[in-house]
């Protein structure tokens, strides 16, 4: 299969007081679905990869730009499949930058790195002093109805977060299960999914109470940190959307963001 070398560009500005996609460039595999508005008045996209999923070799790149006062949502039709690799890997870089008064919600599908994987991705986000950031986004252990827990090459992923140019939030995760075991008591147990997360900028007195899965707290510079796991998905999946919708609802008062595939 041969390798693809994607790109996305988008830019979201506001006119007439609405947000809308004022520019948008795109190379396969990566492409959108047209956006829509929802009720609060944010703009809601979907990402798109139109093959099979990452290939060894692929390379994708995304820049997300938010001018001043852009309210988006950004979700993907699909979980992330990872196909197994040798000898080499995959990356997506993906980096977003948004002026003062904008807000983004990343809520991507959960990443499925098959047997032999090996993948590395990296999202970088530049805010205004007065912008917000929302990111929730899922790891299984494989293919695990299949039988393939933590039997990929590697799986890294680096999250750099800056506000008005100060690093306030740093996420890394480097697991190598065929290099250490990670099923092991005291690291993984028997989770065979996780959830990693964050709500940076202006969160006031928001206050989110943990769930059986889900913990969540607050870092040094006052912004929400989330983190997950559980044995199934069915009721991790739930939790993180009971999660995303209280946010919303106490943050913006959004309401419910239902979500069809």
């Amino acid at each position: 299969m041969s390798v693809q070398k994607g790109y996305l560009n988008l830019v979201f500005g506001q006119y007439n007081g609405k947000t809308v996609l004022k520019k948008s460039s795109y190379k396969a595999p990566l492409q959108i679905v047209r956006p829509f508005e929802l009720e609060c008045g944010t703009l809601s996209l979907t990402l798109l990869n139109m093959t099979a999923g990452i290939m060894q070799g692929d390379t994708l790149e995304l820049d997300i730009m938010l001018e001043e006062g852009a309210k988006v949502v950004i979700l993907t039709q699909t979980a992330n499949k990872i196909h197994s690799m040798q000898g080499g890997f995959a990356t997506q870089n993906m980096c977003i930058t948004q002026a003062a008064n904008s807000r983004l919600e990343y809520y991507p599908e959960r990443n499925i790195p098959f047997v032999d994987a090996d993948y590395r991705q990296k999202l970088r986000v530049n805010l205004a002093s007065s912008a917000q950031f929302a990111y929730m986004e899922g790891l299984s252990a494989g293919r695990v109805l299949h039988g393939e827990s933590w039997k990929f090459k590697r799986y890294s992923s680096q999250v750099d977060l800056f506000l008005d140019q100060e690093l306030v939030y740093l996420e890394r995760q480097d697991i190598m299960p065929q290099v250490y075991p990670v099923a092991t008591l005291g690291i993984m147990e028997d989770a065979q999914y996780l959830l990693s997360g964050c709500v940076i900028g202006s969160v006031g007195a928001l206050e989110l109470e943990y769930t059986p899965h889900i913990h969540v707290g607050k870092t040094h510079h006052q912004h929400v940190w989330i983190r997950g796991m559980s044995k199934g998905n069915l009721e991790l999946d739930s939790e993180a959307r009971g999660l995303q919708n209280k946010i919303r609802k106490m943050l913006w008062n959004c309401s419910e963001l239902r979500v069809r595939r």
